[in-house]
Order: structure tokens, then sequence, then C-alpha cells
């Protein structure tokens, strides 16, 4: 069987059409992928002085911390050029920026007694911004 010069031409324009069909039918973006607070219980076990002699207490409280939620526009379509035959465009709402914050936690017990004048005091990663970005493992 022999093809003609247009009849390539025409297969050529279906392959790159295929390849490229996730980028061509989604022109406007759904993403919502949000910088949102959320409260985190957090407990660490630390020592504290009773009468001069260290004893372990543990320390907890909530700490009001930033996440990323939403939804971010993905897609998988036929594909004749990607090995197994799909083209898969997965986007997931990650965090583009954290920094480091100061956090204190306020109860901190031992042996069912509480320590009302100590307060422990630990660091956190805290998020700064969030985005639609490639899914990675």
């Amino acid at each position: 069987m022999v093809f003609s010069y247009s009849d390539l031409a025409h297969f050529w324009t279906v392959l790159v059409s295929l390849s490229l069909f996730p980028y061509l039918v989604f022109t406007s973006s759904n993403d919502d992928c949000q910088l949102l607070q959320s409260t985190v219980p957090i407990a660490r076990v630390t020592t504290a002085l009773n009468l001069g002699y260290p004893v372990p207490v543990v320390c907890s409280g909530d700490v009001m911390l930033n996440k990323c939620e939403g939804t971010c526009e993905s897609s998988v379509s036929p594909s004749v050029t990607t090995h197994p035959g799909f083209k898969k465009n997965c986007r997931c709402c990650k965090e583009t920026s954290t920094t480091t914050k100061e956090v204190y936690l306020p109860i901190c017990v031992h042996n069912g007694k509480i320590y009302p004048d100590y307060q422990h005091k630990i660091w956190v990663k805290e998020i700064t911004g969030c985005q639609c970005q490639a899914c990675t493992g």
C-alpha cells in the first residue's frame, strides 16, 4: 500500500491533534486552590522543673496554621504518541512557599497535674502560598 503526501499530511495533523488534545479542549481553567486557616492539635513531650527537679510533661494546644485546599483541573486523554496510550495531565493543590512559625503549647501536664505557669515553645512550618501544580509522589 502506498500513501500519498496528502494522506501522510492528514495523518500527521490527526496525530498532532490527538497528542495536544488536553491543551486544545481546556482553554479556561477551573482551578480553585486556596490558602485557608485550619486548627491543628499538637502535643509534645518535654521537661519542666517541679520543686527543682526535671519531670517529663506533655504540652498540647490547638494551633492555627494555614493549609492548601481546593480542586485543580486534570485530564486523561487518548494518545497515540504516549505510552501506554494515554496523555495524563494531573494537577494537585499544593504549597508553593512556607515559613517557620513560633507557637506556644499552653497546656502542660505531668501525672494529671497542670503546670499553669509553663508553656512550651516550638517551631513549625507554615504554608504561605498555594497553587495548582503537577502531581508528584
